[in-house]
Formats: C-alpha cells, sequence, structure tokens
C-alpha cells in the first residue's frame, strides 16, 4: 500500500510544483496601471496614477546606476508600479512625476535590459527622464521616494 501511496501522490507533486513555480510570472504584473504607447500618442491619455511607498532599496537590487551613469535613488515596491508598452520605437520621450513637489524617484527597466534613472526634475523635486532611442515592447516602471516608507499619491506622464 505505501508504495501505491507513493506512486498516487508523485502525480500531485508534479502540478503542485508547477503551479508554485509558475507564481514569479504572475507576481510580475504591476502595482497599478498600464501605459500603452504609439507614435503619436494622445498626451491626455498618457498618465497613470500611483502611490509611492516601500522599504525596497531601488539602487541596490535593480540599479545603482544607469546606462548614462545616472544614479538610481530611492525606495519603492519590489514589483513594479507600472508597466509601459511601446508598440513602435520612440525617437525621444519624456516620463515625469507630479506628487504635488514631493522628493519622488523614477527606475525604468527596458525591454533591452536598458536601465534609466531619474531623479529631480527642472520643476523641482518630483522625478522626470528625458532620453532618446526607447525600443519598442515592454517596460518595468517604478516611482520610489528618497526615503523609505515614505506615501504620496503622484502621476505618471508621458510625452514625445
Amino acid at each position: 500500500m505505501a508504495i501505491m501511496f507513493n506512486l498516487t501522490s508523485r502525480y500531485w507533486i508534479i502540478p503542485l510544483l508547477t503551479a508554485f513555480t509558475a507564481l514569479p510570472v504572475i507576481a510580475q504584473s504591476a502595482n497599478f496601471d498600464t501605459l500603452h504607447l504609439a507614435q503619436g500618442f494622445d498626451r491626455a491619455e498618457a498618465s497613470v496614477t500611483g502611490n509611492t511607498g516601500g522599504a525596497y532599496d531601488l539602487a541596490k537590487h535593480i540599479a545603482s546606476e544607469d546606462y548614462q551613469g545616472n544614479r538610481c535613488l530611492g525606495f519603492g515596491s519590489q514589483t513594479p508600479d507600472h508597466m509601459m508598452v511601446l508598440e513602435e520605437e520612440m525617437s525621444g520621450m519624456t516620463l515625469s512625476i507630479n506628487s504635488g513637489g514631493h522628493d519622488t524617484t523614477l527606475v525604468v527597466q527596458g525591454p533591452d535590459g536598458v536601465i534609466r534613472c531619474g531623479d529631480d526634475s527642472p520643476m523641482g523635486e518630483d522625478a522626470q527622464i528625458t532620453d532618446q532611442s526607447w525600443a519598442s515592447g515592454e517596460y518595468k516602471i517604478w516611482v520610489g521616494s528618497l526615503n523609505a516608507g515614505q506615501n504620496w499619491r503622484y502621476r505618471l506622464s508621458a510625452r514625445e
């Protein structure tokens, strides 16, 4: 009987292990809404909202600097706050945060592995990234706060 039980239980272990290994894929979704953009996108529709917060050190766990040597800063969630899907390559684009002037940060990981980081914008302490040559595909976006655990409502906007 013990052999029969082991053989039968083996058939349950494989589906269980498969389900547990699929969990990290499910966990890769974003905390908040996704941006879907194509060239000539409507700026009025190119924004999403969320909340900063968390103690996950973005510089330590994602990147300490981006491909241009800009420092990556901030604390946020382990899971990306937003996903951004570019339907086609963008020659230039700006991502900016409006949290009412709180000290926010941005870390963006592209489909090509390129990391872009932003801290203060010319308008104040809200984060901004302006760059050229955005490849088509899926981007992970973390909106952080300069200090761990700070929780602010924000709007993330994109413009060409």
